[in-house]
């Protein structure tokens, strides 16, 4: 029984040191996910306010203003910035100055993909498919595959590798009353 247990052991360690070549990575832009709610005495004045502070610090919106969610009645607007964590945090000391809020809430991106694991994938794949040229010729289908997943990886590391710099900040400005 102590016998099959540590072949089983070998056999899963092994498994696990291979490389998963059809994984799934995300593409999300983004090392962390910063969350802030800030409240302004108005949210006519503080609005303009908020967007030049984020704009000036090098933050962009990560779509058009009038696509976020809003309710001028109740005094909410809700904001997404991209930038990087400096420029963020530089925005918020200015942002002091026209609103008041808490700390934001920080999370990592628990979906970045590994970069050492993809750049090891573009490399062993790129490896075979120069070694391997004449063969691959002749299979145009699994060629096609192997280009496929090629691209796709080096698509995964340009990513990632922006990420590195890039956070997202939501935020969730709203007027007191």
């Amino acid at each position: 029984m102590a016998a099959a247990f540590v072949l089983c052991a070998a056999l899963c360690a092994d498994l696990r040191a291979q490389i998963q070549w059809l994984k799934v990575y995300s593409l999300s832009p983004y090392a962390e996910f910063w969350n802030l709610t800030a409240e302004v005495a108005s949210l006519e004045d503080g609005l303009p306010a908020l967007l030049k502070i984020f704009s000036d610090a090098g933050g962009s919106l990560t779509q058009p203003l009038g696509n976020f969610p809003s309710s001028p009645s109740d005094g909410v607007q809700q904001l997404s910035f991209r930038m990087t964590a400096k420029s963020a945090s530089k925005a918020l000391q200015k942002l002091k100055k026209v609103a008041s809020y808490p700390p934001p809430s920080r999370q990592p991106n628990p979906e970045l993909a590994p970069l050492s694991e993809v750049k090891e994938k573009i490399r062993r794949l790129s490896a075979e498919k120069k070694a391997f040229e004449r063969e691959a010729a002749e299979m145009p289908a699994s060629s096609a595959l192997a280009d496929e997943l090629l691209s796709h990886l080096m698509t995964v590391e340009a990513v990632r590798e922006k990420a590195q710099d890039q956070i997202l900040v939501n935020v969730t400005l709203r007027e007191t009353r």
